[in-house]
């Protein structure tokens, strides 16, 4: 603990700052381990992973989605939406004067089903 010294004139003048500084400078040393404690910041050489709620670029999918039979045969008409909460690309295909609605998952590109 800090203990202040003074003249005899300032005695009385200080006696609410030193009650202060006996709160203040015990509280601030014992924050001080607490701040050591955290944990140290990664250097920006290192590789950052993907987060989890990253999607794949949407040519990426709708590539892939158009080499995979038999959506290979289909023409690719356009994103009919995207589903925010699942993270699912909703693409549409005509497959002569058919429609079919493809469901593929953001994150990873797989076919999750198709309806017509």
């Amino acid at each position: 603990m800090l203990i202040l010294k003074c003249g005899h004139r300032m005695r009385g003048k200080l006696g609410p700052l030193r009650a202060a500084l006996a709160i203040l400078v015990p509280a601030s040393l014992l924050a001080t381990p607490l701040a050591a404690q955290r944990a140290p910041s990664r250097p920006a050489s290192e590789d950052v992973r993907p987060e989890p709620l990253q999607t794949r670029p949407l040519p990426e999918i709708i590539a892939r989605v158009q080499a995979t039979p038999p959506y290979n045969n289909m023409d690719y008409i356009g994103v009919a939406g995207f589903e925010t909460r699942q993270m699912i690309y909703v693409l549409r295909f005509i497959n002569g004067r058919q429609v079919v609605v493809v469901h593929v998952d953001a994150r990873s590109g797989r076919i999750l089903g198709s309806r017509p």
